[in-house]
């Protein structure tokens, strides 16, 4: 909250990629209430443009998912994808790829599959980056074999791994 603080007492204009660059810079510290602090004061300012959009609540759902060891994580990550929806924004494949990296935390490699098939039912294209956390998902929780096939479905999908 001080840079925040700071930065408008020096008379920056804080708009919606100020404020998303704050929330991921407290994620990345482990700063979850205060990314969070920074969210719900993001939404009280009706922060422009767009208020508050889709690459703020994937930056919140990452956050939340990669520290999701608690069930409260669990829980607000769960809440922000509905509070997205009751605000007419829609994930993509990033909001995807975050739920997906939070199953390889909680190591709920059956969890992670649903998603991504939720993914492909819900028209959303998988691209490589999601492949590449699927991929690490079932290496880390299914060993070699889980990982080749995310792999030989990737080809499939004419799609190269990096």
């Amino acid at each position: 909250m001080k840079l925040k603080n700071l930065m408008e007492k020096d008379g920056y204009h804080l708009n919606v990629v100020i404020y998303n660059t704050i929330i991921h810079g407290f994620f990345k510290e482990g700063e979850l209430h205060e990314a969070n602090k920074i969210f719900t004061d993001m939404k009280a300012m009706d922060v422009a443009p767009n208020t508050v959009d889709i690459l703020t609540y994937n930056a919140l759902i990452l956050g939340f998912c990669k520290e999701s060891k608690t069930k409260q994580n669990k829980k607000n990550a769960a809440s922000l994808l509905k509070e997205l929806n009751k605000q007419n924004l829609f994930p993509n494949s990033s909001t995807f790829s975050a739920l997906i990296s939070g199953q390889r935390v909680r190591q709920n490699s059956e969890c992670a599959f649903q998603l991504h098939k939720s993914m492909r039912k819900s028209g959303y294209h998988l691209n490589a980056d999601t492949f590449k956390i699927m991929m690490c998902t079932f290496c880390k929780n299914e060993g070699f074999d889980g990982a080749v096939q995310v792999l030989r479905k990737m080809l499939e999908r004419s799609l190269a791994p990096d």
